[in-house]
């Protein structure tokens, strides 16, 4: 089994393609937390697992706790964790994009031979000059990225983790998991270029240095602004890590590039329409998406009024790398 572990809140109108996507390239199980939701989230993802595609859980956070840190802890208890042959933590706003051979966790994997872990660098893509939301799939809409050489903003050198479980696990990170033996997992931990990552990245860290990342086998799309709107609707929910943290024009400033066109991602397009297709011919996610993408346009529309002087600011630099 494959799966995909993930933190939602608020993230109805994105969940599918999401879904979708990543079923397209081999995934076939989701363990989803949710937290505070007011947007049809819950109700979309109870109807996943309903259909089999998912397993959802409310997040178990008490008071003040940070969700993702809970998610991160609860997950080595589910089963659907021990049974895993691969396990990605990763978030909505990011798609597995793999260069080699059709695009498909099976040429991942065979590429990777004995290897255990895989690192993807993030590619971050910009708002592309949308400031509107519109219904359609963010892979397709948003088609403007960072440099495939290291830009400036070093959150671009970031990645996420597919690792194999093992005894040998001993805590799972929001970008990576930890080891007990870390000489025993040497060499079977790769970077997004295929190479195995040195010793201190095993021990710690949550990004590349410069000149040992790339993009040559695998990259992580991180659609981290979407649309001004929706980017909107972000900062009114807030950070799901970091809760201490605003999502400001700071982090739009830090995330949203758009140096050049990459359209890599598009030739799994037919593949994701298709699943796409498939999810929407149930009549009940089809309303309930339907309901909560217009949940996300009443919303962003109250936010162009409660968060004038930020939307102003933002559809002036849209664009803008």
């Amino acid at each position: 089994m494959r799966i995909i572990v993930t933190c939602m809140k608020n993230e109805g109108p994105f969940l599918l393609e999401w879904i979708a996507y990543h079923l397209s390239i081999g995934f076939n199980k989701f363990l989803i937390y949710s937290n505070d939701c007011d947007d049809l989230t819950d109700e979309l993802l109870d109807r996943l697992t309903s259909l089999g595609i998912c397993e959802h859980l409310v997040n178990p956070r008490i008071g003040n706790q940070r969700p993702q840190a809970v998610a991160m802890r609860d997950m080595l208890e589910q089963q659907i964790v021990k049974n895993a042959e691969w396990v990605m933590f990763t978030d909505c706003d990011e798609f597995l994009n793999i260069h080699l051979g059709d695009g498909h966790l099976d040429d991942l994997f065979e590429a990777m031979g004995q290897a255990e872990v895989i690192s993807p660098m993030w590619r971050l893509f910009g708002d592309a000059g949308i400031t509107d939301f519109v219904d359609r799939p963010v892979t397709e809409q948003f088609v403007m990225a960072a440099p495939s050489s290291y830009p400036i903003s070093v959150n671009a050198w970031g990645f996420k983790s597919l690792f194999k479980p093992s005894s040998n696990l001993a805590r799972i990170g929001a970008h990576r998991p930890f080891f007990k033996d870390e000489e025993a997992i040497a060499g079977k931990w790769l970077s997004s270029c295929g190479v195995p990552v040195s010793a201190d990245l095993i021990n710690q860290g949550w990004r590349y240095k410069r000149g040992t990342g790339g993009y040559d086998w695998v990259q992580l799309n991180h659609y981290a602004i979407r649309s001004i709107d929706s980017f909107l609707v972000k900062c009114d929910r807030g950070h799901v890590l970091h809760t201490n943290k605003q999502i400001d024009l700071h982090y739009y400033e830090s995330m949203n590039h758009n140096s050049v066109r990459d359209i890599s991602i598009l030739r799994r397009k037919e593949a994701t329409r298709a699943a796409l297709a498939k999810l929407m011919a149930d009549r009940q996610l089809f309303d309930l998406h339907t309901r909560s993408v217009q949940h996300h346009m009443a919303k962003a529309n109250r936010l162009h009024n409660d968060m004038r002087t930020l939307y102003e600011e933002l559809c002036a630099r849209s664009g803008a790398d």
